[in-house]
């Protein structure tokens, strides 16, 4: 849905469907949308939470049009039968979905780098989440960061189907990686209701669709930790890269003993990936610890006993929040490690008094 609207010509903006109605009415308003896709309750059926929500976002904001999500089975009929029938070219396109023609807004033909290609939203832990525009030349860089690590990324196949899509690590891992670096995402099949991750499905998918490596939230291995068979199939990929959060140490330890090659993915919405994505000069027992992008031109600010902040100067930082300047304040504190230069960890954000 991203890309197809994104190749449409409009701008996509996809939203955490945990987002309260005034929640999703800030996003709306500040970034004039005027579309949304979705569904409202039909009468003689009960209505969805999300439905709900959807209808109070409607009633408050009158210009908003709701869009219905095509199904997978009319978009591919043959695709949405099982078990899937060879491909007829004389059958085939006759029973194919005949939609609409959209036509694009006239300014997608003068479309530049500086264009916002699509928004995300903030996390919102401390207050409503903010639209964070992406331009093209930030999300450009930004793909072209994710095949700096190491990985031979072309024809390999990555378990992303447990991302969240609404945030800047899912957008860029579900679909800017295999459109920059050729590698292919592993997903979960299209269905209606949508199939939600948790860790039983996830590591059931990777094992079914042969991932080679898996890119998940740190919740996830913490389950795996307890579950023998999950903690087997990790260990059989090329890697496990945990991102999102913080990784209890202990949990990670026991991870890697078992013969898991656990590595951290850090970024933000805001300024993309800052860490190396990659195992080029992995080393399991400094799963927490990263290498700084060559490239990236940051200060580190010292806050004492061996922590900085990382202030982000060059880098394909989608917004800035530092005055006459275009650089962006992670707030994220980092430890060096104590022999390998360049090489950070993680510690947690600055504590605002």
């Amino acid at each position: 849905m991203v890309l197809a609207i994104i190749r449409s010509g409009f701008v996509a903006f996809p939203m955490s469907t945990r987002n309260s109605a005034p929640a999703l009415e800030h996003l709306i308003r500040a970034t004039s949308c005027r579309y949304i896709f979705g569904s409202v309750h039909t009468p003689n059926a009960p209505a969805s939470v999300l439905q709900e929500t959807t209808a109070s976002v409607l009633s408050h904001i009158p210009p908003l049009h709701l869009l219905g999500v095509p199904e997978y089975v009319d978009l591919y009929p043959r695709l949405g039968q099982q078990p899937v029938s060879p491909y007829n070219t004389n059958d085939d396109p006759l029973h194919a979905h005949q939609s609409l023609s959209v036509r694009s807004y006239p300014q997608y033909a003068n479309i530049s780098k500086d264009n916002v290609v699509f928004y995300l939203q903030s996390s919102g832990s401390t207050n409503f989440p903010k639209p964070i525009p992406s331009t093209h030349k930030s999300w450009i860089g930004e793909c072209r960061d994710v095949d700096t690590g190491g990985f031979d990324m072309v024809g390999s196949r990555w378990g992303v189907m447990g991302l969240p899509p609404f945030h800047g690590m899912g957008v860029c891992l579900m679909l800017g990686a295999s459109a920059a670096c050729g590698s292919i995402s592993v997903m979960f099949n299209p269905s209606s209701p949508i199939i939600l991750p948790t860790p039983e499905n996830v590591i059931a998918a990777c094992k079914r669709g042969k991932a080679a490596y898996l890119l998940v939230v740190p919740s996830m291995c913490v389950d795996w930790s307890h579950d023998k068979d999950a903690v087997k199939q990790s260990a059989m990929m090329k890697g496990v890269l945990y991102g999102g959060g913080l990784l209890p140490k202990e949990t990670g330890d026991q991870l890697v003993k078992a013969g898991v090659k656990l590595a951290i993915e850090y970024g933000s919405t805001e300024a993309g990936l800052l860490l190396k994505f990659g195992m080029e000069r992995y080393e399991p027992a400094d799963w927490e610890y990263g290498e700084r992008y060559p490239t990236m031109q940051a200060e580190l600010v010292p806050e004492g006993n061996g922590l900085h902040r990382l202030i982000v100067d060059t880098h394909p930082i989608a917004v800035s929040n530092q005055p006459g300047t275009r650089a962006f304040d992670t707030s994220h504190l980092l430890k060096e490690h104590p022999t390998r230069k360049g090489f950070w960890k993680v510690i947690g954000r600055v504590q605002m008094t």
